[in-house]
């Protein structure tokens, strides 16, 4: 009784996420996949000015978390001693402690 509980619960569980996300994502790409969708994007210029603002913060973002992330990744690598190495490591702990802000 207790394995066909837990299947069923895994099942709802599936079936949630399934209705939650995929569902969703369906009824856009329905949306996106008519005839006249696409010719509505590009003659507004509104929608170009969003496309762009998007892309450019994406750009920005992956540029400044690597410009971050890969110093911090070799000063915390612990092949060898270096100057930092120990502020590294405890700066890279410090957002596993406090709430996120976003």
């Amino acid at each position: 009784m207790n394995a066909r509980l837990g299947f069923a619960t895994r099942a709802a569980f599936t079936l949630l996420l399934a209705w939650l996300v995929l569902y969703p994502i369906v009824i856009v790409v329905y949306d996106a996949a008519a005839g006249d969708a696409l010719a509505a994007f590009v003659s507004r210029p509104g929608e170009w000015r969003v496309l762009w603002a998007s892309v450019w913060i994406s750009v920005v973002s992956v540029v400044l978390a690597a410009a971050i992330g890969v110093p911090l990744a070799f000063c915390s690598s612990g092949s060898t001693s270096r100057a930092g190495r120990r502020s590294a490591r405890s700066s890279r702990c410090r957002p596993c402690c406090r709430p996120s802000l976003a």
